[in-house]
């Protein structure tokens, strides 16, 4: 045992004992700073998109309501939306229908403004070679004829003829009456049918058809325009 009573021999033994006390504590140490030590994140595929992780995820009986009014609104909205659709296709079709019977009108307003017109030309030309005719006749014979006429007849052929021929025929109506105030009457009545006839001759011209023929016009365009302001719409809810 001289061995271990050498002083190296001893020194070096604790050096051994020291060395592996300290490995084993050493290894020891180092597992429990690696359980310790925060694991590191994952790295991440950049193309992947990371899942959406909302900020809540609870639900309450309010929130329910809230949604359910949501829908409600919406659902309301595209009802009324439907329906304005419904009213704005129905006055299209409104308007549509207004335009071709205006069209229809002013087609039958100008088929009968020109009969109208022809008729009045064919009247006319007939008066003319009544008034003519008469022009040519004694005072005396033309006085008898036209005591068989109505007044409104003879003011218009007396319209026809000149001035000299109608101051002798209510001359000779005059005279024929011994100042009968009947037949003055008819003078008077005759002399004021012709003043009107007169006054109305500027109406009855070609400038007065296209008169009476844009009024006509402008009559029914008032009528449609006031159409269209009038169309109910009483279907919005």
């Amino acid at each position: 045992m001289d061995i271990f009573r050498s002083y190296w021999v001893l020194a070096l033994l604790a050096l051994i004992v020291n060395v592996g006390t300290f490995t084993v504590a050493f290894m020891n140490g180092k597992s429990a700073v690696m359980s310790a030590w925060p694991k590191p994140e994952p790295v991440r595929d950049p193309t992947q998109k990371s899942p959406h992780v909302p900020f809540w995820d609870f639900s309450t009986t309010q929130i329910e309501s809230l949604i359910d009014d949501l829908q409600a609104e919406k659902t309301r909205l595209e009802e009324r939306e439907m329906a304005i659709s419904k009213i704005e296709t129905r006055v299209d079709a409104e308007r549509r229908e207004v335009a071709r019977l205006k069209q229809e009108i002013e087609t039958y307003q100008d088929e009968l403004i020109d009969r109208i017109t022809r008729v009045e030309e064919s009247e006319a030309r007939n008066l003319k070679t009544l008034a003519d005719t008469y022009t040519g006749m004694p005072p005396e014979m033309v006085v008898s004829v036209f005591e068989e006429m109505d007044d409104y007849f003879v003011a218009k052929l007396l319209s026809l003829m000149n001035t000299e021929t109608v101051s002798g025929i209510f001359e000779q109506m005059v005279a024929r009456g011994n100042n009968d105030p009947a037949k003055v009457r008819r003078v008077a009545s005759l002399s004021e049918r012709l003043r009107l006839l007169e006054k109305q001759k500027k109406y009855s011209d070609p400038s007065g058809r296209r008169a009476r023929r844009q009024a006509a016009q402008h009559n029914s365009t008032f009528q449609g325009r006031k159409s269209h302001e009038t169309i109910p719409c009483k279907d919005l809810p």
